[in-house]
């Protein structure tokens, strides 16, 4: 009776997406496998039994993955396979708080684990403007309150998004009254400037 040979291929994936698991098993001599069992939590316990599946993930790091096939002859084997899944990056910003008229600067503080790459910057200012710079500077036309959004991405299509806050300080009005007095008469001055 021939023995099977357990094989299976694996896609590489972002944590919170299913991982596909595809037997790739083979026996010779006719037989057939009719039994397909998967130990995805490495803890010797059966996960599923379908000649296929899918698994997620929500952490970044190395996984095993074992396969166990068994054809219609009682014959068996497994095979234990490396996962990869890349970690997913945290997007993260501070900024300049600025009065109108000066440019706010924006500084990326995004960090990704296990030596991985972080390649692409997407910001959005709220404003109508964007920026593909990992660390650029925008100049907004009124003062007020921005939702600031900043999307990354690793060289693995890891992503993460943060949205933060951003305030442009209104230029203050100057101004004062004082009243009508007559010549060596003290002055009181009235401070009048508002702020928008």
């Amino acid at each position: 009776k021939p023995l099977p040979v357990a094989a299976f291929t694996s896609t590489d994936e972002c944590p919170y997406f299913p991982t596909t698991l595809t037997d790739a098993s083979s026996v010779a001599g006719g037989a057939t496998i009719t039994n397909w069992n998967w130990d995805i939590a490495d803890d010797g316990n059966v996960d599923f039994t379908t000649q296929n599946g899918t698994n997620t993930w929500n952490l970044g790091g190395t996984y095993y993955v074992e396969l166990m096939v068994e054809t219609a002859d009682g014959c068996l084997d497994s095979i234990v396979n490396t996962i990869t899944v890349f970690p997913k990056p945290e997007a993260a910003f501070s900024n300049t708080t600025v009065c109108f008229g000066t440019a706010t600067d924006f500084t990326d503080n995004s960090t990704v684990a296990l030596n991985n790459v972080i390649n692409t910057w997407d910001w959005n200012f709220d404003d109508g403007n964007t920026s593909t710079m990992q660390s650029p500077s925008n100049l907004y036309g009124s003062h007020g309150f921005y939702d600031v959004t900043l999307m990354i991405e690793t060289t693995n299509g890891c992503r993460d998004t943060v949205i933060n806050q951003v305030e442009v300080y209104g230029m203050p009005v100057v101004d004062f009254s004082m009243p009508n007095k007559c010549e060596y008469d003290s002055v009181s001055f009235v401070n009048n400037t508002t702020k928008p």
